[in-house]
């Protein structure tokens, strides 16, 4: 995150990242919230790629992360204080995008605020990610037990054959 933020001061490419964020927007508390952030994680994700702030890796990352998080929350998993979070991130954003184009907020201040938001979406989505893994091994009972189980039946398998 930090060399990325350096490296937006010795680049350019900060001047093409603003012209393209069409969904940058405030998201509300409404039944499209899923729908709403992932049209809004389309423009903080790939628009820096796209301008070479960040890796094609991060963006993978990012999008896997996003994945887990949405399963996790079509699963009732995020709460309250998490979605109101969210949408903070998504008015922040939009604000600084709003002074932006009105050159009240220089492309280096933009740019390092915009990779600050991207960075807290992403700790936000591995943490529902995360409650999302927890789920699915409580559900499935998946232990400790379950992984030797899986070792001794693969080793009978490789024995087979």
């Amino acid at each position: 995150m930090i060399a990325n933020i350096q490296k937006i001061q010795n680049q350019t490419s900060d001047k093409k990242l603003t012209g393209r964020l069409y969904n940058i927007k405030p998201v509300t508390h409404d039944e499209n919230f899923v729908f709403s952030i992932g049209i809004f994680c389309v423009d903080l994700n790939a628009q820096p790629m796209v301008c070479g702030l960040i890796s094609i890796n991060e963006c993978r990352e990012f999008n896997s992360d996003k994945e887990l998080a949405f399963d996790a929350i079509e699963n009732g998993l995020m709460s309250n204080y998490m979605k109101s979070s969210l949408i903070s991130l998504t008015v922040i954003l939009s604000e600084a995008k709003l002074l932006h184009d009105a050159k009240m907020l220089s492309n280096n201040e933009f740019v390092s605020m915009f990779l600050t938001v991207r960075s807290k979406f992403q700790q936000k989505f591995r943490t529902l990610r995360n409650s999302y893994m927890k789920h699915l091994a409580e559900t499935n009972r998946i232990n400790k037990n379950s992984l030797n189980r899986l070792r001794a039946d693969l080793a009978a398998l490789t024995i087979e054959n």
